[in-house]
């Protein structure tokens, strides 16, 4: 396998999602392929009840790899927004606007990387913080490299930021891992890499919002 780009390597092996079941969509890029996995095996009718209910507050994604934040600096942003996007479609909170976190680091490049997730949410106006830590993720080339697959995974944790205690969940520490796959995708002139990385993010990005929202098997999927 010949890595085209694997970011964020830096894994703590604590907590792994085991993959159950197979979401398969017909997207803008041309065929079907399986977009991702959850980790959850239900019928397509059957409703998942969300697992933590967000409370009305002012929120904000955060979205680093937490041991090397500049590797993986342009997924991390990707993500955030895509996140952010999802959220804000669904009217799952009010957020803060992911340009908030872009101004911070900008302005405070010398001291981003000391503040504490709470210091951060207080500077953008949060009152909490969805806090993603992106172990790894990034695509891949199998066999004679026409054929590129991506996959992710992230731990997922909210932040209070008065009293800095993680709301949820609260009997893992590092968050709750989330794991997100393309299937391997035949590259084509119609089919890019950069496209496959967005459905990769964005695909990632909606398993993240059914943590904290009610879904069905059947919703939709990235198109």
């Amino acid at each position: 396998m010949k890595l085209i780009e694997l970011q964020a390597l830096a894994r703590r092996g604590k907590s792994q999602v085991a993959v159950a079941a197979m979401l398969i969509t017909c997207t803008a890029l041309g065929g079907c392929y399986v977009l991702g996995a959850v980790a959850y095996k239900v019928s397509a009718d059957q409703e998942v009840k969300a697992l933590y209910t967000l409370p009305a507050r002012p929120t904000v994604v955060l979205v680093e790899n937490y041991r090397q934040p500049d590797l993986a600096a342009t997924d991390a942003e990707l993500l955030a927004r895509c996140l952010h996007a999802r959220l804000e479609s669904l009217k799952v909170v009010q957020l803060v606007g992911p340009e908030k976190i872009l101004e911070l680091r900008s302005k405070r490049s010398k001291d981003f990387r000391n503040m504490t997730v709470p210091d951060i949410g207080r500077a953008v106006g949060a009152e909490q913080v969805i806090y993603v830590d992106l172990e790894s993720g990034g695509l891949a080339t199998m066999g004679d490299a026409s054929i590129i697959r991506g996959r992710a995974v992230v731990l997922v944790k909210v932040v209070d930021v008065a009293t800095g205690e993680t709301r949820w969940p609260p009997d893992l520490s590092d968050g709750r891992a989330v794991t997100f796959e393309t299937n391997p995708t035949d590259l084509t002139d119609r089919v890019r890499p950069d496209q496959l990385r967005y459905a990769l993010y964005d695909g990632l990005a909606i398993q993240v919002v059914r943590l904290f929202t009610n879904w069905r098997a059947d919703d939709a999927l990235p198109q």
